[in-house]
Order: structure tokens, then C-alpha cells, then sequence
């Protein structure tokens, strides 16, 4: 037995420590990006475990994004298709047996061990890079079935959330009532993450008004302009006192209404995809725990919001500046806050079952076998940080007229984008995407199909 734990042990824990937190996994995809590296290579590793169904939409969203910016567009598509089955297969189709059964398993070690499930705002979002990435390719037909994706999951979160809520609250409620000795504990890391939450403005609303913007304008590029203009009902909604989205809405609402729509002026809409979006962080928490008749702390870790650096505040072309439409940060905060009351409750009953584990062993078994339940339990206390890197932090824009020309600056006048060779016959979408004021920023032109 001495020699079992001997031997088996170190390599358990190495093992589980290899698998128990994703940072560096984050920390890479985010250099990559920042890197504008785009090495066959590294594509060939990453298909490989999407392909091996090695947590395939956790790599896949972010290998996928990585491909896009890479101007591999084809490649994007089929990472994302991929990472869209998993998503079907692995978490919308599973059965409640299997979810319990995930739930008991990562109760003994931790959520990262598992499969990475995604969030709602994540699938949505692949949507709209697969309809962009298919618009790069001058596929329309393709694109329009993503943005329709992306709406109808928009239109279906809400009622996705409002019963997901309940069930969750239900269930944290129950709990609870059963476990009495743990509620002080909850209410106070639950003020705590009020404090981490501050900076962020979260809301009962699960829309994401980038989605609805951009699929409005590839709606209003493909000429289906009284689809653009519903559409963008719900954006002139949510921003009624923005001078730059009532000048569009009503440039919308002409093309919508006119019985010669080709005549019109023909518009650029310059979209910035600005800084990075929220990511997360471990953080250890400690909290009094009774156990027989005495009085333990007990530690366990969970994730925590953390704010990334924008780029450029905003953008120029003329004297004119973009527009914020759409805020990540909060879209992100929003889901979070929503699921933490129970990730706050699991990170505890977990942390107490592993400590009660290890009290038993060091009550009868002493030794070796002590020393090595209290390894595997700190090596197994850790919080799942894996989320989408390269969301961006917020998304702006501004529509001017179609000259043939535009430049745009940052917000310090510094050179970003020149074209003097744009077919001013069309209605053109241009987006800016810049990760950081250092890194290679990133264009894509795509103008109306005709």
C-alpha cells in the first residue's frame, strides 16, 4: 500500500494539476492574437483535439476566432461548425442523468476537469463570426443562415434564462434548507463578489445589441431592407437619445420605404471592435465549517471577473467619431452574475466534502495516505477560468456617406486605415478590429452583393 501512494499519487496530482485551471491555455490564445501569429502548426495541434474531442468548444471558439483573424475564413467556418456540434451534442441534447452524473464528479475534483459547456452570449457570437466570415467569402446565402441563427438565439436567451433561473434558484434554495452550517459562508462570498462585480453594470436583459446590429446591416447589404430596418427598431429602442443611431435609423427607414431604393446615397458603416472583453481569474476563498463538534476552515477558489484594457477610446473617419453599441464587459457581467449563486454554492460543498474526506483519512489512516488525501484536495481546489478571449470589450460604430474614400484615425489623430478604391455604387461594411494600441489592428471590407 506504502508503495501505492508512493508512486500513484505524485502522478495524480501531477495530473490533475495539469488539467485543474486553464490560464495558461488562456494566457496562449490571447498572445497568439496579440501576436498576429498564424502558423499552420499551431492549427494542425488545435484540430487535433477538436478532433479528438478533447474540450472542443473551449479550443474551438478560441482557435476559430484565431483562424478568422488570420484571414483563414474557410478554416474559421469549420472550427466553428465543429465547436457548434459539441455544443448540441455535449450540452444541449445530454440528459439529466448525464448532466447529474457530471455535477457529482466535478462536486470531488472541479468544473475544469469537465468539458467546458460555453454560455449563451458565446453562441450567439459564433453566429455572427460565421455569417461574417461567409460574407468575407462572398457567400450571402450562407451568412444569412447564421445571422438568423444568431437572432433566434437571441430571441430564445430570454426565455432560456427565465427558466434556467428559477431552476437554479429552486435548487440553490433547496440546498440550502439542507445545509445550514454553509449559509453564512454563501452570504458572505456572495457580498464579496458585489464588491468584485462593481465595476461592471450587469442587467435582467440577455440581449446583445452588436448582434442585432450587425445583422441588421448585413440584411440592409443583401437589400432585404424591410428586414434591416425591424431590426433595427430594437437598436433605435435601446439607444434613443444616440444622435449617430437616429441618423442611421433613418437612413434605414428610407431604404425600407423607397420605391426606388437603388437611387439612393449609398453609406459606409464603419464598425470597431475595440480592447478585449472581460476574462476571469481564480480567487481563494476561506470559511468557518463544523465538523464533529469542531470548528475548521475550509478553502475553495472561483472565478472572478476581471476587466481588460480597451484599445483606442474610440475611432475618427473625417471629424466624425463611432458610437458605442454594445458594451461586452456588461453582456458577459450580466450572465455571470445570473450563474454564481450556484458556481458560489458548488465551489463550497465541494471544498467540504473534500475537506470532510480528508478528516476521515487523517482520523483513521494517518500518514501517508493523509498527506496524500490533503494533496489531491488543494490540488483539486481550483476554479474553472476558461471563457472566449478574444471577445472585445465593447463594439462601436458610425455610418458616412460613400465617397469612394475613407480614412480613419484613433482617437490621437495616429493613422489606422486608408482605401481610395471603394465602389461607391454600393453600401459597404467596414470593420476595425484592434485588440490593444500595440498590437496589428485588422480590417475587413465587405460590400453589398449585386
Amino acid at each position: 500500500m506504502y508503495k501505492f501512494f508512493k508512486y500513484f499519487i505524485p502522478f495524480y496530482t501531477f495530473f490533475l494539476l495539469a488539467c485543474a485551471n486553464h490560464s495558461s491555455d488562456n494566457l496562449i490564445y490571447t498572445q497568439t492574437i496579440l501576436s498576429n501569429s498564424c502558423s499552420d502548426s499551431f492549427f494542425e495541434k488545435e484540430k487535433k483535439k477538436i478532433d479528438n474531442l478533447e474540450d472542443p468548444i473551449y479550443v474551438g471558439i478560441n482557435v476559430a476566432s484565431i483562424a478568422r483573424y488570420c484571414n483563414k475564413f474557410e478554416l474559421s467556418n469549420e472550427i466553428f461548425d465543429k465547436t457548434e456540434d459539441a455544443y448540441k451534442f455535449d450540452v444541449d441534447l445530454k440528459d439529466g442523468a448525464s448532466k447529474t452524473l457530471k455535477a457529482i464528479g466535478t462536486t470531488l475534483t472541479n468544473d475544469s476537469l469537465a468539458d467546458y459547456d460555453g454560455t449563451l452570449y458565446e453562441r450567439i457570437m459564433l453566429n455572427i463570426y460565421k455569417g461574417l466570415n461567409f460574407m468575407s467569402l462572398r457567400d450571402f446565402e450562407n451568412a444569412r443562415v447564421e445571422f438568423n441563427r444568431a437572432l433566434y438565439r437571441q430571441d430564445r436567451a430570454k426565455e432560456y434564462f427565465a427558466k434556467d433561473i428559477a431552476e437554479l434558484r429552486k435548487e440553490f434554495d433547496e440546498q440550502k434548507q439542507n445545509k445550514k452550517d454553509i449559509e453564512s459562508g454563501i452570504d458572505k462570498v456572495s457580498s464579496q463578489y458585489e464588491h468584485l462585480l462593481r465595476e461592471f453594470k450587469t442587467s435582467q436583459n440577455f440581449i446583445n445589441p452588436y448582434a442585432t446590429y450587425i445583422s441588421s446591416v448585413f440584411f440592409f447589404l443583401e437589400r432585404d431592407y424591410s428586414k434591416a430596418a425591424d431590426l433595427f427598431k430594437e437598436i433605435a429602442v435601446t439607444h434613443s437619445n444616440n444622435a449617430e443611431i437616429k441618423k442611421e435609423f433613418n437612413v434605414f427607414n428610407q431604404y425600407a420605404n423607397s420605391s426606388s431604393p437603388e437611387k439612393l446615397k449609398k453609406y459606409i458603416f464603419v464598425v470597431y471592435e475595440n480592447g478585449l472583453g472581460a476574462g476571469l481569474y481564480e480567487m481563494s476563498f476561506t470559511i468557518p465549517y463544523s465538523f464533529n463538534d469542531s470548528i475548521i476552515t475550509t478553502s475553495f477558489a472561483l472565478p472572478v471577473l476581471k476587466a481588460r484594457p480597451s484599445s483606442f477610446h474610440y475611432i475618427k473617419a473625417g471629424d466624425k467619431r463611432t458610437v458605442e453599441v454594445a458594451n461586452f464587459d456588461d453582456i458577459i457581467a450580466t450572465e455571470f452574475k445570473i450563474l454564481l449563486p450556484a458556481k458560489i454554492f458548488k465551489a463550497i460543498v465541494s471544498s467540504i466534502s473534500k475537506t470532510a474526506v480528508n478528516m476521515v483519512v487523517s482520523n483513521n489512516a494517518g500518514g501517508w495516505a493523509a498527506l496524500a488525501s490533503s494533496i489531491i484536495n488543494s490540488a483539486t481546489t481550483r476554479a474553472d477560468v476558461r471563457y472566449w478571449s478574444s471577445l472585445p470589450k465593447n463594439a462601436q460604430v458610425l455610418m458616412v456617406e460613400n465617397n469612394g474614400y475613407i480614412e480613419l484615425t484613433d482617437n490621437m489623430g495616429g493613422l489606422l486605415y486608408k482605401n481610395d478604391n471603394i465602389d461607391k455604387s454600393k453600401n459597404t461594411l467596414l470593420i476595425l478590429r484592434s485588440f490593444s494600441t500595440n498590437s496589428t489592428n485588422l480590417t475587413y471590407l465587405i460590400q453589398e452583393d449585386r
